[in-house]
């Protein structure tokens, strides 16, 4: 179902928060309880830090050999400081090229948005 911010904001108002309410409207979409969803939430946060984990692994390479190792790369010079946008943004740029890189190597990733998306979220959460 589509909300508009309106909207939100009721239902926000009505359930005490907008993570609340995005619980609530998800549970009640699938016609779940709100634990099922919030441990469907916990499972995909976890494969996102597996994912992580797995592409800042320096050998990871994928079939062809042509993908895999950059983000490991990226890290080392992150970790010495010399990240050009910031301590966050940094983190978020490594984290989301190691999600790509374990999806390119046929990882397991959480395609959200998208598979070839799938770094986006993780970079952001997770740093």
């Amino acid at each position: 179902m589509d909300y508009t911010l309106r909207e939100w904001v009721r239902l926000a108002r009505q359930h005490g928060s907008i993570a609340q309410a995005a619980v609530a409207s998800q549970a009640a979409e699938g016609g779940v309880d709100e634990a099922a969803v919030r441990a469907t939430m916990r499972h995909h946060l976890q494969c996102m830090q597996e994912a992580v984990r797995n592409g800042l692994d320096e050998k990871l390479r994928s079939v062809s050999g042509l993908t895999g190792g950059q983000a490991a790369l990226l890290f080392k010079y992150y970790q010495q400081g010399s990240s050009l946008c910031g301590s966050l943004l940094g983190k978020a740029e490594v984290y989301a090229l190691a999600t790509a890189e374990c999806n390119a190597c046929m990882g397991k990733i959480v395609a959200a948005p998208t598979a070839g998306a799938c770094g986006i979220l993780p970079g952001a959460v997770i740093a």
